[in-house]
């Protein structure tokens, strides 16, 4: 421990990582134990402001973890301003667990590519709307009828910008979307980070009560991060950011004792392989 808080000094007292220090950072964080969070982040303590990413992470102005400014910064590759922190930024920009979010993105826009016509669409925890806004702009002859809830009233505020001038054809409710119900069944119910923060009889309450909404021949499609993201000691012991991690098998598991045998399972995952994606379709 004492090595890793040395080199993390020298870190932040030389202006913040560079790419060739990357491997040796994520090593060392991935030795430290839990008890070990406060001393790591008093040393970055200059650093865990909320210009910076992992600052952001840790103070959580919005009041969560993973709120939607967080995600748009991720989708955005940002970068902060002052030099020394747009290291770190940099750092946590090509992580596993931000590429896996970015890559989120274009699963999404393939499962909507893959939707009929004028087909109803739900999408369960929002956030700041980019990924829909982007799909939308590039391909604006698409009559798709999303339905999208948000609970945090300052990201559907950020969503509908994102979104402006493809009313009605998007529609952003600010309510919660574990009680929230849609006006019709959809062919598409996404759920891309919610689930992340479910215990498993959430999860498996809430797999119930979504699949339900999904008409016939459509699907129920969650984001999970997987155990084997190697992210998870940066996120936890800097940016106290806990997610429930779960592998294909415990997905599969859930989703079955959820569903039984209306509905057929698929695991998938996004390029790096961190983020993985139940599929539930009803038959």
């Amino acid at each position: 421990m004492k090595g890793l808080l040395t080199f993390v000094r020298e870190l932040v007292e030389g202006g913040g990582p560079r790419p060739s220090q990357f491997a040796a950072l994520e090593a060392g964080l991935a030795r430290a134990r839990r008890e070990d969070a406060p001393e790591i982040r008093r040393v970055l303590a200059p650093t865990l402001v909320s210009e910076s990413m992992q600052g952001l992470a840790y103070l959580k102005p919005h009041g969560y973890p993973g709120d939607y400014e967080m995600i748009d910064r991720i989708f955005t590759d940002y970068r902060a301003p002052d030099p020394a922190l747009a290291r770190w930024d940099g750092y946590f920009q090509t992580r596993a667990a931000p590429r896996a979010v970015r890559n989120r993105k274009a699963y999404l826009h393939r499962l909507l590519d893959g939707l009929p016509g004028e087909a109803r669409v739900l999408v369960a925890g929002s956030g700041g709307g980019r990924d829909l806004g982007e799909y939308l702009r590039t391909r604006p002859d698409r009559q798709l009828q999303i339905e999208a809830v948000e609970t945090d009233p300052a990201a559907v505020a950020h969503a509908k910008m994102q979104c402006a001038g493809f009313e009605p054809r998007v529609r952003f409710e600010r309510a919660n979307p574990a009680r929230w119900e849609p006006s019709r069944k959809v062919a598409l119910a996404w759920c891309p980070g919610l689930f992340d923060y479910f215990s498993d009889p959430q999860f498996h309450r809430q797999v119930e009560r979504l699949f339900g909404f999904v008409e016939a021949g459509g699907e129920l499609v969650i984001g999970n991060f997987s155990p084997d993201d190697p992210t998870r000691p940066y996120m936890e012991l800097v940016g106290d950011w806990h997610l429930q991690h779960r592998g294909g098998e415990q997905l599969q598991s859930l989703a079955e004792s959820a569903v039984g045998g209306a509905g057929d399972i698929q695991i998938g995952r996004e390029p790096a392989g961190v983020n993985l994606f139940l599929h539930v379709r009803r038959e």
